[in-house]
């Protein structure tokens, strides 16, 4: 998770602050889950100091955001000195894990659909553009997520792959890889809104543990959505921590 936000920052209008003690990224997109802190570790001294500049870095910027407390938060009370400050308690985010041994030897597709790895830049702003859409984002999102993407290169490299799905040849689902710590984290699993319910989440979700075990990998994490939740379950994947998030 702290691999895949620090990317931010790789683009002028983008920022990450990555210290020992806090992980704090900004993408410019005024939506909270584009802006905010993913780790945190704050001795007593420069808890309350931390959690007020936090608040007016992104209030001077006037940028929503989100603070995520996790397993690794110190203090352990994070989340009632955010509240203290202002924040408002969001919801949670499971963490989620797959034993990637467990899959069976080959996919089956739901019928029309097919997965590939972007290649070009033309399919890298449609996957761009679709995960905007699928996750509501504001509208300058699909432009920076393409100029942060690109900033990897187009195609996959030894640490991240992008996949896209097509159903009759429409664009409908999309996924990325990213490969660190010997783990395979999956992220951005977006399908559009009116091709859900037809498995294509699932299909794309299964795509990236095939390629993950291709590489060499033998455990998947993801964080869920309350909407792919049920989803990850039936797939087999195991909760393994819970993260609680703080709007501002």
């Amino acid at each position: 998770m702290k691999t895949y936000w620090s990317a931010f920052g790789r683009t002028p209008n983008q920022e990450v602050y990555d210290r020992p003690k806090l992980l704090r990224f900004m993408s410019g997109i005024p939506d909270p889950n584009l802006n905010g802190v993913v780790y945190a570790c704050l001795p007593p001294d420069i808890l309350d100091e931390t959690i007020i500049g936090t608040r007016a870095y992104f209030e001077t910027r006037q940028l929503p955001m989100l603070w995520w407390v996790g397993p690794g938060t110190r203090p352990a009370s994070l989340g009632q000195h955010l509240k203290q400050h202002g924040f408002a308690f969001a919801g949670e985010a499971p963490m989620m894990a797959f034993d990637v041994s467990m899959l069976p030897k080959e996919q089956t597709l739901p019928a029309q659909l097919s997965i590939a790895a972007i290649d070009n830049e033309a399919a890298l702003r449609e996957w761009s553009r679709i995960i905007a859409i699928s996750f509501g984002l504001p509208d300058a999102a699909p432009d920076a997520f393409f100029e942060l993407e690109t900033s990897f290169g187009i195609g996959s490299t030894p640490s991240r792959q992008r996949l896209i799905g097509y159903h009759d040849n429409a664009l409908v689902a999309t996924a990325t890889l990213l490969f660190a710590a010997g783990v395979a984290g999956i992220y951005t699993i977006a399908v559009q809104p009116e091709a859900r319910g037809q498995g294509f989440g699932a299909a794309i979700t299964l795509a990236a543990l095939y390629e993950a075990r291709k590489r060499g990998y033998r455990v998947a994490t993801l964080q869920s959505t309350p909407m792919g939740y049920p989803v990850y379950q039936r797939l087999g994947f195991q909760d393994v921590a819970v993260f609680e998030c703080y709007h501002l």
